[in-house]
């Protein structure tokens, strides 16, 4: 989180939000609290208090026409009375100082509302916190977490439970493969091959002479139901609804899949 706003912080705690931030300068607290720093931990982490964060802020509001009946005085002729109102408090938080990766380059400090979990813990939280930005970025760009699928906390919970599984599996299979697959097309093209019977690994390696053989046997599948006439002819009301033939459906799908391999995302040139 890169702002400042006490007020802001407390809300994330009353509603059982966690946040880790840097401590800006001049930062004025009280100590509660100094917590005592794990050994395996005192090379890098200075120290850990609990401390208390005071905040006031100011704003100023157009005042009700109730408020302008009982307000003593001339009354204004025109324009809008402004009454200023202020609200203060105070905030319960950890401070935590460590090390900087090179001990020439000084100390850097945090704030987390986060009262369990060990500094050390909090403080790789921070230093990754692009890329935990970034796997939720792609986790909506390439799941459905948008909408979820029920409306209780379970359900909610259970999906993006199944996206993570899901997502670590795109991970394991996006580096066991020998070519280059962006995540978006390596997505595409496992939903393709999910009721096809071929290997994953081979397709993904050669995916080229994989997919002619995914053709050939789609239309050998095709030539069989009709040579056994499982499906009886169309009844005349619906006899002039045209549909493609597989051939040419498996010839747009081909099509597509060269546009695919072509991208500069997929292979390595």
């Amino acid at each position: 989180m890169g702002y400042v706003n006490y007020e802001a912080w407390q809300e994330f705690s009353d509603h059982d939000i966690t946040y880790v931030t840097r401590e800006k300068r001049k930062c004025r607290y009280e100590t509660l609290e100094t917590r005592e720093i794990p050994e395996e931990d005192r090379d890098s982490v200075i120290s850990d208090e609990t401390v208390k964060l005071s905040w006031r802020r100011r704003w100023k509001r157009p005042m009700t026409g109730e408020e302008l009946s009982h307000r003593r005085g001339r009354r204004p002729k025109s324009g809008v009375v402004l009454v200023s109102e202020s609200r203060s408090g105070r905030h319960k938080c950890r401070r935590i100082t460590k090390w900087k990766d090179k001990r020439d380059e000084g100390t850097i400090t945090f704030l987390t509302n986060d009262l369990d979990t060990p500094a050390s813990v909090l403080c790789e939280v921070y230093r990754r916190r692009w890329q935990i930005e970034t796997l939720f970025k792609r986790l909506k760009q390439n799941f459905p977490l948008k909408h979820f699928l029920g409306d209780n906390r379970n359900a909610i919970q259970i999906q993006i439970w199944t996206s993570m599984i899901a997502w670590l599996l795109m991970q394991v299979i996006k580096r066991q493969t020998r070519r280059k697959w962006s995540l978006s097309n390596l997505m595409t093209a496992v939903h393709i091959l999910l009721n096809s019977y071929t290997g994953l690994y081979d397709f993904l390696d050669h995916p080229e002479g994989q997919w002619l053989k995914i053709i050939e046997a789609r239309q050998k599948s095709a030539s069989a139901y009709q040579e056994l006439a499982l499906f009886p002819p169309q009844s005349p009301p619906f006899s002039r609804i045209k549909r493609r033939p597989l051939i040419y459906r498996e010839l747009h799908m081909k099509k597509r899949w060269i546009e695919l391999l072509s991208d500069s995302n997929i292979i390595n040139q």
